[in-house]
């Protein structure tokens, strides 16, 4: 290719480029490839819709049992509370006490978020260990969705960096405003610009949504320090979040409801990544014709399947 144009300098320029010989399929062929691979977008799409759904049951009984104390002030005005079978309704009180958080339902307790939720210090350095396992910076941890969606090699985790097991919580402390949150769905390393937080074992779903809620959010962002970059802080601070805490009864009660529901949401976020991973690898193929349109609607069928 000649690069000359009259400059002292070779260079590439828009002319050039727009004069790039390039092979591309048939218009059949294409709208053939985008029908296959449409199928497989649209299943990712309800998967992501489904586990939207989830998270929003997941979070809307958080609030009606603990922040808004729906079953409790059901059983004061003498109804039953709704969603949930006679055992479980028995578990609430039916009146309210006087706490130093104001009033909360009769027989739980004042407490902070340190108590249910403690911080996981496992530092390490860039190892062979390390690149075996997924690397969580802060940047694939998407906002406002408990379900973590993306993750990196191993090998590319190289600074800061601090182990979290399977079922701690992910908790972005850089610019704690951006409300990164999420529920580790494996063992891994991600930087220290992440709180790894351990749920303690009777509040495990419990400490998820009390670490995800708003209020956790937005009272990490004001005690925040630094001004260009702020960061939250766990020790003496994020973990003296006021918090209403229930009976162990009743903390396993919720576990027991909403559990299956994030078991579901993870299943959802590792199928969806695996379908996105199977339409990537077969767009290019079908684009240079190295697999025809009838041997991808062979793979797409199993992988829907």
């Amino acid at each position: 290719m000649d690069l000359k144009n009259g400059g002292a300098q070779q260079n590439l320029n828009g002319q050039l480029i727009k004069s790039f010989p390039l092979q591309m399929p048939s218009l059949l062929v294409q709208h053939e490839i985008a029908d296959v691979l449409e199928r497989i977008d649209d299943r990712i799409d309800l998967l992501r819709q489904t586990n939207a759904t989830l998270e929003s049951i997941a979070q809307a009984l958080f609030k009606s049992w603990f922040i808004d104390f729906d079953p409790v002030r059901a059983k004061a005005e003498g109804r039953e509370p709704q969603g949930m079978d006679a055992d479980t309704a028995a578990l609430f009180p039916s009146i309210f006490e006087e706490s130093e958080l104001g009033l909360i339902p009769k027989g739980w307790h004042s407490g902070c978020l340190g108590d249910v939720l403690t911080q996981r210090v496992s530092r390490t350095k860039p190892s062979n260990a390390t690149a075996t396992l997924s690397y969580v910076p802060i940047e694939c941890i998407t906002a406002k969705s408990v379900f973590l969606q993306e993750s990196l090699p191993g090998a590319q985790a190289q600074s800061s960096l601090t182990l979290f097991k399977e079922g701690d919580i992910l908790f972005g402390a850089m610019r704690p405003y951006f409300h990164k949150v999420c529920i580790a769905p494996f063992d891994g390393v991600t930087r220290t610009t992440a709180f790894v937080l351990q749920p303690k074992a009777e509040h495990s779903v419990f400490s998820l949504l009390a670490a995800f809620d708003d209020s956790t959010i937005e009272f990490a962002t004001t005690h925040s320090e630094g001004s260009t970059i702020p960061y939250a802080k766990w020790s003496s601070s994020l973990e003296r979040k006021p918090l209403v805490l229930p009976p162990s009864e009743l903390a396993s009660a919720f576990e027991t409801v909403v559990a299956p529901l994030l078991k579901s949401g993870i299943q959802n976020t590792c199928r969806a990544q695996t379908l996105t991973e199977i339409r990537d690898t077969l767009l290019p193929r079908l684009i240079s014709g190295k697999l025809l349109i009838p041997e991808s609607q062979a793979h797409v069928e199993d992988a829907l399947a």
